[in-house]
């Protein structure tokens, strides 16, 4: 009996149409390569990659039955920016989209960058200014080796800092922005009993804000030693930033106040912020007098009462009727702040003893 032609593609086209789609799986490795399909010999290198794959697959055709599976190898995948999921990333139940490691292998994902090429350090000028026990423990490695050249500064949010008295009780900074660092945005932090919390070398444009400053010995200290004896700051430098080339892209768009920063006087602490902060129980701070017109204050809580729901240093909670909110600041979230029990642990709870506190808290003052 003869069959035409097209009747066996028909039925060929109807078994396919009849044939469920099986589950699509997808392959991940730090070894792999973003042009590879994506199989278990060819993964692709990127989760970014694996996602806007996944996101193809389901404008193209949709889903298949019984969704996909992203598979991802051991090892370190460095994320250089936010990896986002979105509505569009979601599965069904007949069809989910899961991400998991290789069966028996272990994955890390981070926003950080491994830095290796460590060095001891062994110039005495720096060696000489270590106690002798710590000399022969101190590296360094060069950040522009491994690739790392866009640096954020320094973003102190959320922390605790606290007993800080320094070596042999002799005076010890919190934060430390030494030698014109600029940049840094100190905000939302507490400190307690520590004998100078932050200390502004010079720098500009750094912003400290909401910070809850309780018994210390100093709030702050500003200084204009860019304008003094540390002006040799500025050679260093101005080589740097015309080395990066500074007045072209990525670093012209990226930072645009650096455009004109040779001709705005750089070596001034413009720039740098003191807003919403409360002090109490201790000095509020000091401002060299070179730098004092350059600085912002504004609605900072000084030498007053701030009103604690509870007692610090257990609680540092304001009460409703804090004075504190008329400012604007915001409750720091204190029960996120600190470590945290975990498997990794050699041991919880974690306990230590701290020194007494050189600096008695005052008094709270009575309503007027």
């Amino acid at each position: 009996m003869k069959c035409p032609i097209r009747h066996l593609l028909l039925l060929a086209v109807l078994s396919f149409l009849g044939t469920p789609a099986l589950a699509s799986t997808l392959y991940v490795s730090p070894s792999g390569d973003d042009d590879n399909p994506g199989t278990e010999d060819r993964p692709i290198a990127t989760l970014e990659r694996a996602r806007d794959q996944v996101r193809r697959i389901q404008a193209t055709g949709g889903l298949p039955d019984g969704g996909i599976t992203v598979v991802l190898r051991g090892g370190a995948y460095e994320l250089s920016q936010p990896l986002e999921f979105t509505k569009q990333d979601s599965g069904t139940e007949n069809a989910p989209i899961v991400y998991r490691a290789y069966d028996g292998e272990s994955v890390k994902i981070g926003g950080g960058h491994e830095v290796t090429g460590w060095k001891q350090v062994t110039d005495p000028a720096v060696l000489d200014r270590l106690h002798p026990s710590a000399r022969d423990q101190v590296w360094l490695a060069d950040l522009k080796d491994v690739g790392i050249t866009d640096l954020q500064g320094i973003n102190s949010a959320r922390t605790y800092l606290h007993n800080i008295h320094g070596f042999q009780n002799k005076g010890c900074i919190g934060v430390y922005l030494d030698d014109c660092f600029s940049s840094a945005d100190v905000s939302g932090n507490i400190f307690y009993d520590v004998a100078t919390a932050i200390l502004i070398g010079g720098g500009r444009d750094n912003i400290m804000t909401n910070n809850l400053f309780l018994n210390c010995g100093r709030a702050f200290s500003i200084d204009a030693r860019g304008l003094g004896w540390a002006k040799g700051v500025g050679d260093f430098a101005t080589k740097e930033l015309i080395d990066l080339n500074y007045k072209q892209p990525p670093w012209s768009t990226k930072y645009p106040e650096l455009l004109n920063i040779l001709e705005d006087d750089p070596l001034a602490p413009k720039g740098n912020v003191m807003a919403r902060n409360i002090c109490w129980g201790g000095p509020w701070g000091r401002t060299q007098r070179e730098a004092e017109p350059l600085v912002t204050f504004e609605d900072n809580l000084i030498d007053v009462d701030p009103r604690f729901a509870g007692n610090p240093p257990a609680d540092f909670r304001l009460a409703d009727d804090s004075p504190a909110h008329e400012i604007g600041f915001r409750p720091i979230p204190f029960d996120k702040i600190g470590v945290y029990e975990s498997d990794d642990r050699a041991s919880w709870p974690v306990e230590h003893t701290l020194r007494c506190d050189l600096i008695t808290p005052s008094e709270p003052k009575p309503d007027e």
